[in-house]
């Protein structure tokens, strides 16, 4: 307006409108190619962190070429922290990986795994080594088991590899079934690590206990469903009063479960439908040759799974493998194996080990209130191994003073011992008891 007023003619006139005109049109030429240098850099920034509808939002709200770098920063650092927390994620899922794939390979083996095997899959990098080392570990520890059977009157062989009886012996009964195989039952020889199939008409046997003696009788069949049926009629001839029957496969036995210790001890005059191929002597000399053969077997799987129950494990296919171990031998090495394995895995709870040194020192005797509270109060793996080792020593320190001394420990004296917390202050209790004792026999 300034520009105007001080105009002196109509010509400064129109000179000075058409200065102000050309200066708006400058401005704006100015703003037009700001804002279009502004949108570019918008969507070169977007194009290139290639950004999500809410980080192009952020971009796009910016009003100056500074403002669109602290948008840009703020994605990026966006970006690596959340990068940072999948990336830990991952990591954690990962070792995650690698421990239940050491737990699945103990339990599929039956196993600790060594030092070596473990540190197969601790140095993997990736799921994909894992599963290989899973897999090296499986085939290192796989063994050759083969099934002897009968075709066309010939005796044939067939191999497979497992990591145990159990395996092999799905896999033979599975091919067994595929190929139709006129079989009833296989039989596993652990020395030669074979599993020989039998089929045809053989011997069945059907025994039970009565007021501790066993009774065994038998007879021939095709398969244990005309076993059974003939087993059937033998119990109703004779008018056992029988709970439950339970086949074993093995050694083609059924067992019975008798009602309030009823039955009759079994002779060849209450055997009504023993078939007349065979004979009494044939069945009993069999019998008294399984009884001998299977029920120290028995005897061992049963004591088997006691001790494996006793330590809190209900898995049906560890139970499985002591049920079918054919040897006492196996039983116990299986036993001793899965055992060993859950010894392994309840050392890594701090829980566990209490209970089981707990279990160890009463087995060698009761417990003072004091010994019982020291154990129990310890919470690491040092806490209470040292805590056993004061009980321990509280023990022995005891038992040399009473055959040391004179006269057996009064209780305040055994007191004075068990109510220790340290090795040391064990010792100290000790000699302060001697040193009683000794002051004692001066006086007198």
């Amino acid at each position: 307006a300034a520009l105007i007023n001080n105009a002196q003619s109509v010509g400064e006139v129109v000179d000075a409108a058409n200065t102000i005109i050309d200066g708006r049109i400058a401005a704006n030429a100015q703003e037009e190619q700001r804002l279009a240098i502004l949108q570019a850099s918008k969507d070169a920034f977007n194009e290139y962190l290639k950004t999500s509808e809410d980080e192009a939002a952020l971009v796009n709200e910016a009003d100056s070429l500074k403002d669109i770098v602290d948008a840009a920063n703020t994605i990026i650092d966006g970006r690596i922290a959340a990068n940072a927390q999948e990336e830990q994620a991952r990591a954690a899922d990962f070792q995650a990986k690698k421990e239940t794939t050491i737990t699945e390979l103990q339990e599929i083996l039956n196993d600790v795994l060594s030092d070596e095997e473990k540190s197969l899959i601790v140095d993997a990098y990736t799921v994909e080594e894992v599963e290989a080392a899973k897999d090296t570990i499986i085939e290192g520890r796989e063994e050759v088991y083969t099934l002897i059977y009968t075709i066309d009157g010939e005796e044939d062989y067939r191999n497979t590899k497992a990591v145990h009886p159990g395996e092999a012996r799905e896999a033979f009964l599975d091919f067994i079934r595929q190929e139709n195989l006129d079989v009833d039952v296989i039989v596993y020889d652990k020395d030669t690590k074979s599993f020989r199939a039998f089929g045809g008409e053989q011997p069945y046997y059907f025994h039970y206990s009565k007021d501790g003696e066993l009774y065994i009788d038998g007879t021939k069949a095709q398969h244990p469903g005309e076993a059974l049926e003939i087993i059937r009629d033998y119990i109703e001839e004779t008018d056992l009063e029988v709970t439950n029957l339970f086949y074993d496969e093995r050694t083609n036995t059924f067992h019975a479960v008798l009602e309030d210790n009823s039955g009759v001890k079994t002779d060849e005059t209450v055997y009504e439908s023993l078939p007349e191929e065979l004979s009494w002597d044939e069945i009993s000399d069999e019998a008294d040759e399984l009884a001998e053969q299977y029920l120290p077997l028995f005897k061992a799987q049963d004591s088997a799974l006691e001790a494996l129950k006793s330590l809190g494990i209900t898995s049906e296919r560890l139970f499985d493998e002591i049920r079918e171990a054919t040897s006492v031998e196996e039983v116990e090495q299986l036993a001793t194996s899965i055992l060993e394995t859950r010894k392994q895995q309840l050392l890594q709870n701090p829980e566990a080990v209490k209970a089981l040194s707990i279990q160890r020192l009463e087995a060698d005797g009761a417990l003072t209130e004091n010994q019982r509270a020291l154990l129990t109060d310890a919470e690491t793996h040092e806490e209470i191994a040292q805590a056993s080792e004061v009980v321990t020593v509280q023990r022995e320190v005891i038992s040399n003073l009473n055959e040391g001394l004179a006269e057996d420990l009064s209780s305040e004296e055994e007191d004075l011992i068990t109510n220790t917390s340290t090795v040391k202050e064990v010792h100290t209790a000790a000699e302060t008891i001697l040193n009683a004792r000794e002051q004692k026999a001066a006086e007198l």
